[in-house]
């Protein structure tokens, strides 16, 4: 063997190892696809009602990555807000909520599943000033939050911030609102809420319903679980100075989906896992007195293949 041969055979020696030292390191890079064990089912989507669904849009193929939720932890920096506030507030706690009252008034209350933070600083109004959500969110509370750009209604002595949680640059859904508000009132905070779930990236995916026919024949289903709000408000009048509850039945002749994104879809931290849902928004025809009516709605469902969700159907 000459020594060209020789050269030769050691870079492709060389080459060969390189390729399979960056193919290994790849490989256990990515996520495992969840096989162990599956899922819980949202509890919160839990609207059984058969929908004449029909989607316009292609949907969003590939995974769901698996979210693992904090539980049962109480964020030690509350205190220390509750401190700034007044440092004579009293803590209370039971197996679901801590509070810090004054005067059997509540300023501070966290839910331990939803890990939502109320507050109530009517009785300080000049207690927190308020320059951005940024400063305030860094100061007292937890600097990893981060915010959808707000929503922003304002008067004269008013200010309202609504913004939605960003984690790993999705967006965090809640139900039809918005994660999270902040009031303020001549410049200070007066009341809010404020979702502070710790939720972190497992090593684990999902596969996504990629099929636009599969997804209508599980949402057309009575067993699929869902949650749609119909707005109803351009057909029904109702009396303002009626304190009557209605309960109108209404006949869905068929919706429309136009807009279809992946959503994480949180309500608390009681799931082993969390994942991907679909936010969906469209018109549907309905059926109201012998009338028919387009009327929008939106609405969340399972994003992820039913074989992965418990007591799916």
């Amino acid at each position: 063997m000459n020594k060209k041969t020789l050269k030769i055979l050691i870079v492709v020696g060389v080459v060969t190892m390189l390729l399979a030292g960056i193919f290994l390191l790849y490989s256990l890079l990515q996520p495992n696809v969840l096989e162990s064990e599956l899922v819980d089912a949202n509890p919160y989507l839990s609207d059984y009602k058969e929908y004449n669904l029909r989607i316009d849009v292609e949907l969003e193929s590939g995974d769901s990555p698996l979210y693992i939720c904090k539980s049962n932890t109480i964020p030690e920096y509350l205190d220390q807000f509750a401190f700034e506030i007044d440092s004579s507030l009293q803590k209370t706690s039971d197996m679901n909520f801590v509070k810090w009252e004054k005067d059997n008034a509540e300023v501070l209350r966290y839910d331990i599943d939803t890990t939502v933070l109320m507050i109530n600083l009517t009785k300080y109004p000049e207690a927190i000033r308020f320059g951005t959500i940024e400063e305030f969110i860094s100061t007292y509370l937890d600097t990893s939050i981060k915010y959808t750009t707000p929503i922003i209604d304002e008067g004269e002595n008013f200010r309202m911030y609504r913004v939605n949680r960003i984690i790993d640059e999705k967006e965090v859904k809640v139900g039809s609102g918005s994660s999270d508000y902040f009031y303020l009132t001549n410049g200070y905070l007066s009341t809010a809420r404020v979702l502070l779930a710790q939720i972190e990236k497992s090593e684990y995916i999902v596969p996504m319903i990629a099929e636009t026919n599969v997804l209508e024949l599980y949402l057309s289903s009575p067993q699929y679980p869902k949650s749609i709000t119909i707005d109803a408000t351009g057909m029904i009048e109702v009396d303002e100075f009626s304190y009557e509850t209605m309960d109108v039945e209404l006949k869905y002749e068929k919706c429309s989906i136009n807009t279809v994104e992946p959503v994480l879809y949180f309500v608390n931290c009681n799931q082993n896992y969390l994942y991907y849902s679909y936010e969906i928004s469209g018109v549907c025809d309905v059926e109201y007195e012998k009338e028919l009516f387009s009327v929008p709605f939106v609405g969340f469902m399972n994003a992820i293949d039913p074989e992965y969700v418990k007591s799916v159907e």
